[in-house]
């Protein structure tokens, strides 16, 4: 099948398996389509489903063997589809879907989770066609366009697989129709990387407790060190254990340590001094402070009151 194109240089072939081959040689005959044609055929052992150049000049001359095409390149996030779209797509649009424009700052936001951000971005694909109505082509082809720009950040962010994208055929009417269709794509994109970034902050929380519970004994373990072990950064751990127990490393960490101390003040005949160095403190008169506060009694008080009832 062929699509009969303006004179761009720009060619796709669609394989039979659904990749694309480009080509800068416009097949003009159909004997130049034929022939090459056959050349994929001999050096890949696909035949070609489709041959298309770049874009129509108007939308509404689009036919079928076209929307195959589109169906084709649309499904599986090739760079040709944006080629394709490039001779439709605005120029203020185009701009801001490649290179360091809506598009970055759209990814970053949703990197972050920042669904305020997020929307915003995406607000402002849709600011130009609100100031001034879009005739049909422009309209579609930037819908299209933007809609591979969501692709492209789900496939970066390893979610794709994840996500419903509109169906290959759907068209929408109007800006409206537009706009929520792609909201609702990019609140499941926020939603896999909220989730994901829960799952990760829970597993560095896991894992920076059990290094606490592993060498809490060691009086240089701290915040820092922690991080390091864990490989990330301090304020980055923090955080974690901020959403996931309420509380700071180093809190966590002094919460572990006096824990020991009163497993080991009640299971051990060690001094008072010997349990303190060896949950890593390393003032005394600050640890029986400290544990006085929070058991209303000290260390010796303690150990008397637990041996008695267990008797």
């Amino acid at each position: 099948k062929v699509v009969y194109l303006d004179s761009d240089p720009l060619y796709y072939y669609v394989l039979h398996d659904g990749s694309i081959m480009r080509s800068k040689n416009f097949a003009k005959s159909y004997r130049e389509r034929t022939a090459a044609m056959e050349d994929i055929l001999r050096l890949t052992e696909q035949t070609v489903t489709v041959a298309v150049g770049r874009a129509f000049d108007e939308w509404e001359d689009m036919d079928e063997q076209y929307a195959q095409v589109r169906r084709l390149m649309y499904m599986r996030l090739e760079t040709g589809w944006n080629a394709l779209l490039d001779a439709d797509c605005p120029p203020a649009l185009r701009a801001r879907t490649h290179g360091d424009g809506n598009a970055t700052a759209l990814k970053n936001a949703c990197l972050v989770a920042d669904r305020q951000v997020a929307r915003q971005e995406l607000n402002r694909f849709f600011a130009m066609f609100y100031e001034e109505e879009p005739n049909p082509s422009t309209f579609k082809s930037a819908y299209f366009q933007i809609v591979t720009t969501l692709m492209r950040i789900a496939r970066e962010l390893a979610c794709g697989e994840n996500i419903t994208f509109p169906a290959t055929d759907y068209e929408p009417e109007t800006i409206n129709q537009a706009q929520d269709s792609l909201e609702m794509v990019l609140d499941q994109i926020l939603d896999f990387v909220s989730e994901e970034k829960r799952h990760k902050r829970a597993n560095v929380s896991q894992e920076a407790i059990a290094i606490m519970e592993a060498q809490y004994g060691d009086p240089m373990l701290e915040p820092e060190k922690i991080a390091g072990q864990v490989g990330v950064s301090k304020n980055y751990l923090s955080n974690c254990l901020k959403e996931t127990h309420q509380t700071t490393v180093a809190a966590m960490l002094d919460e572990i340590r006096m824990r020991k101390s009163r497993e080991m003040l009640v299971r051990t005949d060690l001094l008072v001094k010997e349990i303190v160095l060896s949950c890593g403190y390393v003032d005394v008169n600050n640890y029986i402070r400290k544990f006085k506060k929070q058991e209303g009694v000290t260390p010796l008080q303690y150990r008397k009151a637990r041996k008695e009832y267990a008797k």
